[in-house]
């Protein structure tokens, strides 16, 4: 097993001299897995949406297994990029595993780096260190865990990687750049793409949301900030191609699987909220999902998944033993075209604040904090803007989301508050002046 790696920045690349791989040549697939940061999940212009230039990525879509249903399974706080990154690298949800929990030594809980490592995978990964689960990025022969490198040098490392590996070993790369995230990093060959005065509003717009918490969000604040996102996706487009040209140059395209997914989505005046805390089909737990490669049968797919299933997808694709004690599952029937499912429902949670559970057709979102709740037609409403909940004639349909929500939360080990994480309602008990 190669000796433990420190990540050494040279000229913005990382040094190859730091990390001897041993001569070897193997036919096994390698793996790509690009994560961006605050990826709404309608933002691909191969969704067809009106303003937003992707190329690269839509490339990649048209060659890919395309999830448009992939989602954060539960956020314990407001900063989602944490729990949800927790559940692509341990394969578990965060009421099983924890940002801050060790590496386990134990094969049956192995994370996304030290499976491919034991299984002889030469392993990379380059990306942010704010709110990610350091303890498993670490579990990578190399982890460079850095915020303030800019998306160049996350690119320059995985390009040096990819060309160090070639034909060499079967390689795991994951690059995690702070990109789109705000400041929405971009250069002034995107900025000039997206002109605010010209860019349509979301579908589900609103100042404000009518009884969840959170900053206005007017028009013009809305049109300013999605011109800097959409320039900041654009500019991640552009590393993304980077890698795929790297790749092909490499000769390791053809053997390559590679996958591409958001953290967590983005709302910017959807439903007037303005970042990742809500659980509505264009916010904060709905992400894009891409999956290419040797095998994988081009095509869109409306099947449920969580972004826990990417460690066991990636082990089962590759020949790695599964860690039996992951939550996800493996999507490879799905890939191969062998099956349209592995799952008949989708449920979100989001702190104890918001629930939701939908199947193909109907959406029921709870509210528990603020005893509300909200049913939806997605076939006929999409973007969520007629409730149905108040309707007599949806009342047997209610009864059994709910009691369908339910089985979910049990099913995934729901509990709240967790263990390390401040109860708000016993910190507002505390904060309040005794009675004289």
């Amino acid at each position: 097993m190669a000796l433990p790696f420190r990540a050494v920045l040279l000229g913005g690349a990382l040094l190859s001299s730091a990390f001897t791989a041993p001569a070897a040549t193997t036919a096994r697939p390698n793996v790509i897995v690009i994560i961006s940061d605050d990826h709404r999940a309608d933002c691909l212009g191969y969704f067809g949406h009106p303003e937003l230039q992707t190329p690269h990525l839509d490339t990649l879509a048209r060659r890919s297994t395309v999830f448009r249903h992939a989602y954060v399974q539960a956020a314990d706080r407001t900063a989602v990029c944490a729990p949800a990154r927790t559940g692509i690298h341990s394969g578990k949800t965060l009421y099983r595993w924890s940002q801050r929990e060790p590496a386990s030594q134990d094969p049956a809980h192995y994370s996304l780096g030290r499976a491919f490592r034991a299984a002889g995978y030469a392993t990379l990964r380059s990306g942010k260190g704010v709110n990610v689960p350091s303890p498993l990025c670490a579990e990578f022969e190399r982890n460079v865990e850095q915020s303030s490198l800019p998306l160049d040098v996350h690119v320059a490392n995985g390009l040096a990687f990819i060309r160090e590996q070639a034909g060499r070993r079967p390689f795991l790369l994951v690059l995690e750049p702070r990109v789109p995230h705000s400041p929405y990093p971009s250069t002034e060959e995107q900025q000039k793409l997206y002109d605010p005065s010209k860019l349509r509003l979301p579908p589900d717009y609103r100042v404000r949301h009518p009884f969840l918490p959170g900053e206005e969000w007017p028009e013009a604040t809305v049109r300013t900030t999605l011109a800097r996102y959409y320039a900041s996706l654009s500019f991640l487009d552009r590393g993304v191609g980077e890698v795929l040209a790297g790749l092909a140059a490499s000769g390791q395209a053809d053997n390559t699987w590679i996958v591409f997914l958001g953290d967590n989505g983005y709302s910017i005046g959807h439903h007037g909220l303005g970042a990742k805390s809500d659980v509505y089909e264009f916010g904060g737990l709905h992400v894009p999902l891409l999956i290419a490669g040797p095998g994988i049968k081009p095509r869109e797919t409306q099947a449920f998944v969580y972004q826990t299933d990417l460690l066991p997808t990636l082990c089962d694709l590759a020949g790695v033993p599964i860690p039996a004690g992951v939550d996800g599952r493996s999507l490879r029937p799905i890939l191969e075209g062998r099956r349209e499912a592995v799952r008949e429902v989708a449920a979100t949670f989001f702190m104890d604040q918001q629930f939701s559970v939908r199947d193909a057709r109907w959406k029921l979102i709870q509210f528990p904090t603020h005893g509300r709740r909200e049913l939806y037609d997605l076939q006929q409403d999409p973007h969520e803007l007629q409730d149905l909940s108040a309707d007599p004639a949806h009342s047997a349909l209610l009864t059994t989301l709910s009691a369908r929500l339910e089985q979910e939360k049990s099913a995934i080990g729901y509990r709240w508050p967790l263990p390390g994480t401040p109860d708000p309602a016993a910190k507002a008990k505390k904060s309040r002046p005794a009675k004289k």
